[in-house]
């Protein structure tokens, strides 16, 4: 195997941007000329969605199931998910303004770890234990909701 001419690679993703920029602008320009501002300002709307990762926000929120989604509305309000006692499958959210019992199971908070929507905070001998809102999480909190912006 040879090695990777980054330099190219570079070229060529500069080149394929200039190329997507140079469409969008002759899409727009046509929908200038068509005398349709309506679908200008909802192209610009969406492109601007995308660039800002609000559209990836909304997928992942749609993406996920209502009790996914309960659990990150509880997560939002700044409480944490703790594994305790002799149960190994089920979570508690604590926190303020109070706790609440029994919002996860396991399999749930997995799915949502996967998805990167919250971070592992147990420690090294049971990660697991502990899960917390992630960065991602609390942008898809934020941003994916339906009426959220």
């Amino acid at each position: 195997m040879g090695v990777p001419d980054f330099a190219a690679e570079e070229r060529l993703l500069h080149q394929l941007e200039r190329e997507i920029r140079a469409m969008t602008e002759r899409v727009k320009q046509m929908l200038r000329e068509k005398g349709r501002p309506d679908l200008l300002a909802e192209l610009e709307r969406n492109l601007r969605d995308v660039e800002t990762g609000v559209s990836q926000a909304r997928s992942a929120w749609h993406s996920i199931s209502p009790a996914q989604r309960r659990v990150l509305e509880a997560l939002g309000d700044g409480r944490r998910l703790v594994r305790e006692g002799s149960s190994r499958t089920v979570y508690e959210a604590h926190g303020k303004p109070h706790a609440l019992r029994r919002v996860a199971r396991l399999a749930t908070v997995r799915n949502l770890a996967a998805r990167g929507l919250v971070d592992w905070d147990g420690g090294a001998f049971d990660p697991e234990r502990r899960a917390v809102l992630s960065e991602r999480g609390r942008f898809v909190l934020a941003k994916g909701r339906p009426g959220s912006l």
